[in-house]
């Protein structure tokens, strides 16, 4: 295994160009206050602006996967829990996933016509069926 000096035992693959591990080199750039704060605040201004929507919410993490996201579940400190969509074609079938910030590296919004798509994000944390009129989550504890 290649690892760096400072870190020894950690492969190199993880370190950042300046030696550090790669957690400790860039803060995450979506953490428990965008998912409080500026995430639902944006879905419901789109949600607003176009009454009867569904709201989808893409998670793109860094390893390629794409969650398509029903709710936020619980948030901590380094961590945060998400139910997810498995067939984003019916939306019935649901899994959760427990994720690191780190890994998430894009967070997408999407409007579509509930003729398309029936089921949204909640930003509620419950049952993610819309009715255009989505509230905030509630903050990490």
């Amino acid at each position: 295994m290649v690892t760096g000096e400072e870190n020894p035992g950690v492969p190199e693959t993880l370190l950042a160009p300046a030696g550090r591990p790669w957690r400790q080199a860039t803060a995450a750039p979506f953490d428990a206050h965008f998912y409080t704060s500026v995430l639902p605040d944006r879905v419901v201004a789109q949600c607003q602006g176009n009454p009867g929507a569904v709201p989808v919410v893409n998670l793109h993490l860094a390893n390629g996967r794409v969650l398509d996201l029903c709710h936020i579940m619980h948030l901590t400190e380094r961590w945060f829990a998400v139910q997810y969509f498995r067939d984003t074609v019916t939306c019935a079938d649901m899994d959760v996933a427990f994720l690191p910030y780190e890994l998430v590296v894009l967070v997408s919004v999407a409007l579509q016509h509930p003729h398309q798509r029936r089921i949204g994000y909640n930003v509620e944390g419950e049952t993610a069926s819309q009715s255009g009129q989505p509230s905030a989550p509630q903050p990490p504890t």
